[in-house]
Order: structure tokens, then C-alpha cells, then sequence
């Protein structure tokens, strides 16, 4: 990346100085994301409402926006995240940011029926773009490769893992995919195609014998057979 593009790459601020209050952010290009802020600022329609009362109680004269960390694009959302975490700026009483999750936005928010539909159906018009595709799964590689933000995901996944409600949710949202003919058919074509990769096959081989060296998991392996075998000799008894 060059050198003026790699300064123009970062975390920043937007303060309402009467207040000290701040909004917080991460863009590829702060130059353009300033003028976006400014731009819906301007015309009342920012997604931070309470970013958006304050601009037009003080004007737009009160606001300064300023470069709080410049960082690598791949460093981009785990950079955000942690200003998010260390400000505290999700707090009413502390800044203007709506989004807890600098990765999953929509994360704690409450929307109607309405509200999800159209979320839904514009992530999906996203995701419809290779370029962004492409983009993303970049991103992502390059943050699982800090072991920093690996242990804070790890941290994370086993505390949802945990949690009967997440559980109870990514059960429906299986079953609702699973349930479509289109979805069956993608990942059966996605697997085969994967398996003809002597290279997935040994890779996969490689993790299942590591895994298999783990006592805690051929365990957890066996209680689930002697579980699967009770039910079937339960339903042989009821036949």
C-alpha cells in the first residue's frame, strides 16, 4: 500500500466539542468518509440519531473530526473494535455510537419485522458482488492471523457456544436454510468439489488424527454413540 494511501487508512473521531462527546469510526479513506458524515449530517439523516440531535442543537461549527489511529486496512475492523471497547463510546453518557460490534453492526440492535426484511435483503445485495466478497474474505484472513484478535474470537465463540438463546437461534437459522431445495444443492456441489482437492483431503485427514489425540474429544465422541444407540434401541421398543 503506498505511503499517502496507508495515511488515509484509520480509525477516527467525530467530537461535538460543547459536549466532549465523540463518534467512532474506521474507513479505507478517511478523506471520503469525513465528507459522507458531513454530507448526511447535513441533511438530517445521519444514521446516528443521537450524533445527528447534537449536530443540529450545536451546528456544524462544533464538530471536529480528527485521526485517533492510522492503520492497515487488513487491521481495520480489529482496530475499531478495540477503540470501541477502550472509549466506551457506545454509552449514551459517553459518545454517539449505536454499534457495540465494529464486524456485526446490527449486533444489539432491536428492528421490526420491516426493519430485518430489508436489512436481510441488503446484505444479501452485497455479498452478490465478488469484488466485496473478495475484499472481505481478505480482511478476515488477515485479522485471524493476529493472535490477538484469535483469542478474543475464540474467547467470544465459546461464551456464545454456551449461551441456550444464541444456541437456540443458529438452530432455527439452519433449519430455515436447510429447508430450502437451493441451499441443499449449493452445499452438496460446494463439498463435492471441495473433496476432489487432494489437498482438502489431506489437510482434513491431517486435523481429524490431531483431533483424535484428544481424550477429551473421543469422550465427548463416544457419550454422543452411546446417546444415538440408546434412541435407536428406545425406538425398536416402541415399534
Amino acid at each position: 500500500m503506498p505511503a499517502t494511501q496507508a495515511a488515509n487508512c484509520g480509525i477516527y473521531e467525530i467530537v461535538c466539542v460543547p459536549t466532549g462527546k465523540f463518534y467512532l469510526g474506521s474507513s479505507s479513506n478517511l478523506c471520503r468518509r469525513k465528507q459522507e458524515h458531513w454530507r448526511s449530517l447535513r441533511a438530517g439523516k445521519h444514521a446516528s440519531p443521537y450524533l445527528q440531535r447534537a449536530w443540529s442543537k450545536y451546528g456544524e461549527g462544533s464538530f471536529v473530526f480528527s485521526v485517533v489511529e492510522v492503520a492497515p486496512e487488513l487491521r481495520l475492523l480489529w482496530a475499531e473494535q478495540y477503540w470501541l471497547d477502550f472509549t466506551g463510546c457506545c454509552n449514551p453518557e459517553v459518545g454517539f455510537n449505536t454499534a457495540t460490534s465494529a464486524v456485526s453492526p446490527m449486533k444489539g440492535r432491536k428492528l421490526s419485522t420491516e426493519g430485518r426484511a430489508r436489512a436481510s435483503a441488503a446484505k444479501f445485495k452485497m455479498w452478490e458482488d465478488p469484488a466485496r466478497r473478495k475484499r472481505m474474505a481478505a480482511v478476515q484472513r488477515g485479522l485471524w492471523k493476529d493472535p490477538e484478535y484469535r483469542a478474543h474470537m475464540l474467547v467470544a465463540r465459546q461464551a456464545a457456544s454456551e449461551d441456550p438463546s444464541t444456541l437456540k437461534k443458529l438452530s432455527a437459522a439452519q433449519l430455515r436454510l436447510w429447508g430450502t431445495v437451493a441451499h441443499r444443492e449449493k452445499m452438496s456441489a460446494s463439498r463435492e468439489a471441495m473433496w476432489k482437492d487432494p489437498a482438502y483431503k489431506a489437510k482434513m485427514s491431517e486435523a481429524r488424527k490431531e483431533m483424535w489425540k484428544d481424550p477429551a474429544h473421543r469422550a465427548k465422541v463416544a457419550a454422543t454413540k452411546a446417546g444415538l444407540g440408546l434412541k435407536k434401541q428406545q425406538g425398536v421398543q416402541n415399534v
